[in-house]
Protein backbone atom coordinates (compact mmCIF):
# COMPACT_ATOMS: atom_id res chain seq x y z
CA UNK A 1 0.00 0.00 0.00
CA UNK A 2 1.00 3.46 -0.84
CA UNK A 3 2.28 5.74 1.89
CA UNK A 4 0.20 9.32 2.74
CA UNK A 5 2.79 12.00 2.55
CA UNK A 6 2.42 14.39 5.05
CA UNK A 7 3.91 18.23 4.82
CA UNK A 8 4.11 20.25 7.78
CA UNK A 9 3.79 23.64 8.35
CA UNK A 10 5.16 24.99 11.72
CA UNK A 11 8.02 23.53 14.08
CA UNK A 12 6.92 24.36 17.50
CA UNK A 13 5.84 22.67 20.90
CA UNK A 14 2.97 20.74 19.32
CA UNK A 15 4.42 19.50 16.32
CA UNK A 16 7.34 18.48 18.70
CA UNK A 17 5.96 17.29 21.41
CA UNK A 18 2.78 15.23 19.48
CA UNK A 19 2.48 15.15 16.17
CA UNK A 20 5.84 13.98 14.62
CA UNK A 21 6.33 11.29 17.77
CA UNK A 22 2.51 10.13 16.98
CA UNK A 23 3.60 10.06 13.11
CA UNK A 24 7.02 8.87 12.98
CA UNK A 25 5.12 5.54 14.46
CA UNK A 26 1.42 5.68 11.94
CA UNK A 27 2.87 2.96 10.04
CA UNK A 28 0.16 4.19 7.17
CA UNK A 29 1.94 7.75 6.12
CA UNK A 30 5.32 8.93 6.21
CA UNK A 31 6.79 12.86 7.02
CA UNK A 32 8.03 13.97 3.97
CA UNK A 33 9.26 17.77 4.52
CA UNK A 34 8.54 20.41 7.77
CA UNK A 35 8.79 23.99 7.14
CA UNK A 36 9.51 26.53 9.75
CA UNK A 37 10.47 30.44 9.58
CA UNK A 38 12.86 29.70 12.28
CA UNK A 39 16.14 27.99 10.47
CA UNK A 40 17.74 26.84 13.39
CA UNK A 41 14.50 25.11 14.74
CA UNK A 42 13.19 23.34 11.64
CA UNK A 43 16.62 22.28 11.07
CA UNK A 44 16.60 20.92 14.84
CA UNK A 45 13.15 19.51 14.69
CA UNK A 46 13.32 17.85 11.25
CA UNK A 47 16.58 16.33 12.06
CA UNK A 48 15.73 14.79 15.44
CA UNK A 49 12.57 13.09 13.44
CA UNK A 50 14.65 11.95 10.74
CA UNK A 51 12.63 14.25 8.01
CA UNK A 52 14.76 14.78 5.24
CA UNK A 53 13.24 17.50 3.99
CA UNK A 54 13.61 20.80 5.72
CA UNK A 55 12.46 24.18 4.61
CA UNK A 56 12.88 27.65 5.65
CA UNK A 57 9.95 29.85 4.91
CA UNK A 58 10.82 33.02 3.68
CA UNK A 59 8.91 35.28 1.18
CA UNK A 60 5.96 32.92 -1.03
CA UNK A 61 4.74 30.06 -0.10
CA UNK A 62 6.55 27.52 -2.26
CA UNK A 63 6.32 23.82 -1.07
CA UNK A 64 6.70 20.22 -1.94
CA UNK A 65 3.85 17.87 -2.45
CA UNK A 66 2.01 16.06 0.16
CA UNK A 67 -0.99 14.47 0.61
CA UNK A 68 -1.93 15.89 3.61
CA UNK A 69 -0.67 18.90 5.26
CA UNK A 70 -0.36 19.92 8.85
CA UNK A 71 -0.93 23.51 9.54
CA UNK A 72 0.73 24.42 12.97
CA UNK A 73 0.87 27.72 13.31
CA UNK A 74 -1.28 30.05 15.58
CA UNK A 75 -4.86 31.15 14.33
CA UNK A 76 -4.28 34.40 13.42
CA UNK A 77 -1.41 33.42 10.83
CA UNK A 78 -3.45 30.73 9.28
CA UNK A 79 -5.19 32.20 6.09
CA UNK A 80 -2.29 31.90 3.61
CA UNK A 81 -1.54 28.42 3.59
CA UNK A 82 -5.22 27.21 3.87
CA UNK A 83 -5.44 29.21 0.51
CA UNK A 84 -1.94 27.50 -0.64
CA UNK A 85 -3.67 24.39 -0.26
CA UNK A 86 -6.85 24.72 -1.13
CA UNK A 87 -5.67 25.50 -4.56
CA UNK A 88 -3.42 22.05 -4.78
CA UNK A 89 -6.57 20.03 -3.41
CA UNK A 90 -4.37 19.39 -0.69
CA UNK A 91 -6.73 16.89 3.03
CA UNK A 92 -5.65 19.46 5.34
CA UNK A 93 -5.44 19.44 9.25
CA UNK A 94 -5.26 22.32 11.14
CA UNK A 95 -4.84 22.76 15.69
CA UNK A 96 -7.57 24.57 17.77
CA UNK A 97 -9.27 26.75 17.46
CA UNK A 98 -10.01 26.79 13.83
CA UNK A 99 -10.79 30.37 13.43
CA UNK A 100 -10.88 33.35 15.25
CA UNK A 101 -14.44 34.57 14.04
CA UNK A 102 -17.58 32.63 12.38
CA UNK A 103 -17.10 34.91 9.22
CA UNK A 104 -13.29 32.76 8.89
CA UNK A 105 -14.60 30.06 9.35
CA UNK A 106 -17.05 30.08 6.79
CA UNK A 107 -14.09 31.26 4.65
CA UNK A 108 -11.55 28.86 5.25
CA UNK A 109 -14.38 26.03 5.08
CA UNK A 110 -14.96 27.73 1.56
CA UNK A 111 -11.07 27.35 0.48
CA UNK A 112 -11.12 23.70 0.83
CA UNK A 113 -13.75 20.98 -0.01
CA UNK A 114 -15.37 20.25 3.19
CA UNK A 115 -14.38 16.93 3.46
CA UNK A 116 -10.86 17.55 3.18
CA UNK A 117 -9.96 20.10 5.80
CA UNK A 118 -9.84 19.35 9.36
CA UNK A 119 -9.78 20.28 12.89
CA UNK A 120 -7.99 19.29 16.36
CA UNK A 121 -10.79 18.96 18.37
CA UNK A 122 -9.55 15.77 19.28
CA UNK A 123 -11.31 15.58 22.92
CA UNK A 124 -14.19 14.33 20.69
CA UNK A 125 -11.59 10.60 20.70
CA UNK A 126 -11.47 10.24 24.15
CA UNK A 127 -13.68 7.04 25.56
CA UNK A 128 -15.21 9.14 28.23
CA UNK A 129 -16.22 11.16 25.44
CA UNK A 130 -17.77 8.76 23.52
CA UNK A 131 -19.20 6.97 26.19
CA UNK A 132 -21.13 10.12 27.30
CA UNK A 133 -22.20 10.25 23.95
CA UNK A 134 -23.74 6.99 23.50
CA UNK A 135 -25.31 7.68 27.32
CA UNK A 136 -27.19 11.05 25.43
CA UNK A 137 -28.25 9.22 22.39
CA UNK A 138 -28.98 5.89 23.92
CA UNK A 139 -30.67 7.40 27.02
CA UNK A 140 -29.22 5.03 29.15
CA UNK A 141 -30.99 7.29 32.33
CA UNK A 142 -33.08 9.04 30.46
CA UNK A 143 -33.12 12.68 28.78
CA UNK A 144 -30.00 14.83 29.25
CA UNK A 145 -31.15 17.51 31.51
CA UNK A 146 -28.31 19.91 32.02
CA UNK A 147 -23.97 20.17 32.21
CA UNK A 148 -22.06 21.65 34.24
CA UNK A 149 -18.86 21.97 32.87
CA UNK A 150 -15.89 23.36 34.67
CA UNK A 151 -11.52 23.15 33.80
CA UNK A 152 -8.36 25.07 34.58
CA UNK A 153 -6.70 26.40 37.62
CA UNK A 154 -4.35 29.37 39.06
CA UNK A 155 -1.67 29.54 35.88
CA UNK A 156 1.31 32.17 36.57
CA UNK A 157 4.02 32.80 34.13
CA UNK A 158 6.83 29.84 33.14
CA UNK A 159 9.15 28.87 30.97
CA UNK A 160 6.38 26.07 30.20
CA UNK A 161 3.18 28.59 30.11
CA UNK A 162 1.07 28.35 27.43
CA UNK A 163 2.33 30.74 24.86
CA UNK A 164 -1.25 32.29 24.42
CA UNK A 165 -1.26 33.50 28.10
CA UNK A 166 -1.04 37.03 27.56
CA UNK A 167 -1.79 37.40 23.65
CA UNK A 168 -5.00 39.25 23.00
CA UNK A 169 -8.12 37.11 22.22
CA UNK A 170 -8.30 38.67 18.85
CA UNK A 171 -5.33 36.82 18.19
CA UNK A 172 -6.53 33.38 19.63
CA UNK A 173 -5.51 33.99 23.04
CA UNK A 174 -7.20 34.16 26.24
CA UNK A 175 -8.45 30.63 28.07
CA UNK A 176 -11.46 30.50 26.20
CA UNK A 177 -9.83 30.19 23.07
CA UNK A 178 -6.97 28.49 24.25
CA UNK A 179 -8.30 25.47 26.57
CA UNK A 180 -12.29 26.50 26.70
CA UNK A 181 -13.10 26.04 23.25
CA UNK A 182 -11.97 22.35 23.18
CA UNK A 183 -14.93 21.92 26.27
CA UNK A 184 -17.48 23.60 24.32
CA UNK A 185 -16.87 21.47 21.45
CA UNK A 186 -17.22 18.23 23.81
CA UNK A 187 -20.33 19.76 25.04
CA UNK A 188 -21.79 20.32 21.51
CA UNK A 189 -20.43 16.59 20.59
CA UNK A 190 -22.02 14.49 22.77
CA UNK A 191 -25.61 16.71 22.94
CA UNK A 192 -25.62 16.64 19.00
CA UNK A 193 -27.66 20.43 19.85
CA UNK A 194 -28.07 22.84 17.04
CA UNK A 195 -29.10 25.66 18.58
CA UNK A 196 -27.51 27.52 21.54
CA UNK A 197 -28.64 30.56 23.48
CA UNK A 198 -26.10 32.32 25.54
CA UNK A 199 -28.23 33.68 28.62
CA UNK A 200 -25.00 35.06 30.70
CA UNK A 201 -21.26 35.31 30.16
CA UNK A 202 -18.71 37.20 33.07
CA UNK A 203 -15.75 37.63 31.36
CA UNK A 204 -12.33 38.54 33.54
CA UNK A 205 -10.55 40.83 30.92
CA UNK A 206 -6.37 41.78 31.53
CA UNK A 207 -6.75 44.03 28.53
CA UNK A 208 -7.61 42.15 25.46
CA UNK A 209 -6.34 38.58 27.09
CA UNK A 210 -9.76 36.71 28.96
CA UNK A 211 -8.51 34.97 32.03
CA UNK A 212 -11.55 33.35 33.54
CA UNK A 213 -15.24 32.99 31.77
CA UNK A 214 -18.40 32.05 33.37
CA UNK A 215 -21.39 31.16 31.19
CA UNK A 216 -24.66 29.85 30.96
CA UNK A 217 -25.44 28.27 27.55
CA UNK A 218 -29.11 26.88 26.73
CA UNK A 219 -28.49 24.05 24.72
CA UNK A 220 -31.54 22.76 22.23
CA UNK A 221 -32.88 21.79 18.65
CA UNK A 222 -31.54 17.71 19.26
CA UNK A 223 -33.65 14.90 18.58
CA UNK A 224 -31.52 13.67 22.07
CA UNK A 225 -32.82 16.45 23.79
CA UNK A 226 -36.12 16.32 25.34
CA UNK A 227 -36.51 19.86 24.89
CA UNK A 228 -33.76 22.53 26.06
CA UNK A 229 -30.60 21.62 28.30
CA UNK A 230 -29.11 24.15 30.35
CA UNK A 231 -25.00 24.15 30.42
CA UNK A 232 -23.15 25.63 33.34
CA UNK A 233 -19.52 26.38 32.16
CA UNK A 234 -16.18 27.48 33.57
CA UNK A 235 -12.77 28.02 32.49
CA UNK A 236 -10.33 29.88 33.99
CA UNK A 237 -6.25 30.28 34.75
CA UNK A 238 -7.03 32.84 38.15
CA UNK A 239 -9.04 29.82 40.11
CA UNK A 240 -8.92 26.30 41.35
CA UNK A 241 -11.44 24.62 39.35
CA UNK A 242 -13.34 20.95 39.54
CA UNK A 243 -11.64 19.77 35.82
CA UNK A 244 -14.96 17.73 35.39
CA UNK A 245 -17.82 17.63 33.43
CA UNK A 246 -21.37 16.47 35.15
CA UNK A 247 -24.62 15.40 33.42
CA UNK A 248 -27.77 15.71 35.03
CA UNK A 249 -30.49 12.78 33.28
CA UNK A 250 -33.69 11.96 34.70
CA UNK A 251 -32.67 8.92 36.84
CA UNK A 252 -29.23 9.67 37.75
CA UNK A 253 -25.84 12.24 37.40
CA UNK A 254 -22.96 11.10 35.69
CA UNK A 255 -19.58 12.54 35.57
CA UNK A 256 -16.24 12.18 34.11
CA UNK A 257 -12.83 14.05 34.48
CA UNK A 258 -11.52 16.41 31.39
CA UNK A 259 -8.64 14.15 31.44
CA UNK A 260 -8.99 10.90 29.21
CA UNK A 261 -7.28 8.86 31.74
CA UNK A 262 -9.91 9.53 33.87
CA UNK A 263 -13.22 7.43 34.24
CA UNK A 264 -17.10 7.92 34.22
CA UNK A 265 -19.39 7.85 37.48
CA UNK A 266 -22.44 7.25 38.01
CA UNK A 267 -24.75 8.31 41.06
CA UNK A 268 -28.54 8.05 42.16
CA UNK A 269 -30.46 10.99 41.87
CA UNK A 270 -31.00 10.50 45.58
CA UNK A 271 -27.44 9.78 46.87
CA UNK A 272 -25.20 12.23 45.03
CA UNK A 273 -22.26 11.36 47.37
CA UNK A 274 -22.53 7.43 46.40
CA UNK A 275 -20.71 7.68 43.12
CA UNK A 276 -19.52 4.23 41.28
CA UNK A 277 -17.11 3.77 38.88
CA UNK A 278 -19.18 2.42 35.37
CA UNK A 279 -17.14 0.17 33.77
CA UNK A 280 -17.67 0.43 29.92
CA UNK A 281 -15.88 -1.73 26.91
CA UNK A 282 -16.25 1.58 24.92
CA UNK A 283 -13.24 2.24 22.08
CA UNK A 284 -11.74 5.87 22.31
CA UNK A 285 -8.56 7.35 23.72
CA UNK A 286 -7.42 6.88 27.64
CA UNK A 287 -3.71 9.02 27.04
CA UNK A 288 -3.35 12.71 25.24
CA UNK A 289 -0.97 10.19 22.95
CA UNK A 290 -3.71 7.90 21.49
CA UNK A 291 -5.82 10.54 21.13
CA UNK A 292 -3.48 12.56 18.41
CA UNK A 293 -2.99 8.79 16.97
CA UNK A 294 -7.07 8.73 16.55
CA UNK A 295 -6.88 12.01 15.06
CA UNK A 296 -4.46 11.18 12.55
CA UNK A 297 -6.73 8.05 11.82
CA UNK A 298 -9.40 9.92 11.07
CA UNK A 299 -8.24 12.31 9.21
CA UNK A 300 -5.79 10.09 6.96
CA UNK A 301 -9.11 7.29 6.92
CA UNK A 302 -10.99 10.69 5.68
CA UNK A 303 -8.05 11.51 2.85
CA UNK A 304 -7.92 7.63 1.73
CA UNK A 305 -12.04 7.33 1.59
CA UNK A 306 -12.70 10.89 0.49
CA UNK A 307 -15.69 11.44 2.72
CA UNK A 308 -15.91 13.84 5.82
CA UNK A 309 -14.95 12.59 8.57
CA UNK A 310 -15.42 12.96 12.41
CA UNK A 311 -13.31 15.77 12.64
CA UNK A 312 -14.43 17.43 9.82
CA UNK A 313 -13.82 21.30 10.28
CA UNK A 314 -17.56 21.63 8.99
CA UNK A 315 -18.33 19.34 12.12
CA UNK A 316 -16.85 22.63 14.42
CA UNK A 317 -18.75 25.30 12.77
CA UNK A 318 -21.06 25.64 15.87
CA UNK A 319 -18.41 25.46 18.02
CA UNK A 320 -17.01 28.96 16.70
CA UNK A 321 -20.32 30.46 16.63
CA UNK A 322 -20.62 29.57 20.34
CA UNK A 323 -17.09 31.34 21.26
CA UNK A 324 -17.84 34.21 19.55
CA UNK A 325 -21.38 34.46 21.22
CA UNK A 326 -20.00 34.05 24.77
CA UNK A 327 -17.16 36.86 23.90
CA UNK A 328 -19.81 39.25 22.64
CA UNK A 329 -22.06 38.43 26.01
CA UNK A 330 -18.80 39.07 27.89
CA UNK A 331 -17.79 42.05 26.69
CA UNK A 332 -15.61 41.39 23.82
CA UNK A 333 -14.74 44.30 21.46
Amino acid sequence: MTQIQIGIVGAGEITRLVHLPVLKNYGAVRVGWIADRDVQRVRNLGGAFGVARQIVLDGDILLPPCDIALVATPVYARRPYLEYFGALGNAVLTEKPFALSTADHHDYLSLCANSRIHCGYMRRTYATVRALRRMVREQWFGRLRSVRYSEGGRVAKSAGASKTLDMSYRKGGGVLRDLGCHGLDVILWITGAAHFQVQTSEIEWDHETDRQVVSEVMLSESEHLESECLVQFSVSWLSEQTNRMVFEFDHASVRAGIRPDEGVEVASLRQKQGWTGLSLDIAGARSNYQAFYLEWQDVVDACQERRQGELSAASSLLTTRLVDEVYRVGGGR
